[in-house]
């Protein structure tokens, strides 16, 4: 699961790293590099916020609700 959230987050911001601000992307790189699903929980607001502003709100909620179900085992 946490294998899938991974690929899922790098695929989706892959093509906006050079724009991430240094905030993100430590964020970026704690996300994609935690081997931890708690680690994804926990930065699970500051993960939606941060596809908000790089894909748009729409986009954000659909990954944030797979996401979710890949926290919750219902993959």
């Amino acid at each position: 699961r946490l294998q899938a959230i991974r690929r899922l987050i790098a695929t989706d911001l892959a093509a906006h790293l050079q724009a991430l601000s240094g905030r993100d992307q430590r964020l970026y790189a704690c996300l994609t590099g935690t081997d931890s699903l708690h680690t994804v929980r926990h930065l699970r607001f500051e993960l939606f916020d941060l596809l908000c502003r790089r894909l748009g709100e729409g986009a954000a909620v659909v990954r944030l609700k797979e996401i979710d179900a890949w926290l919750a085992g219902r993959h």
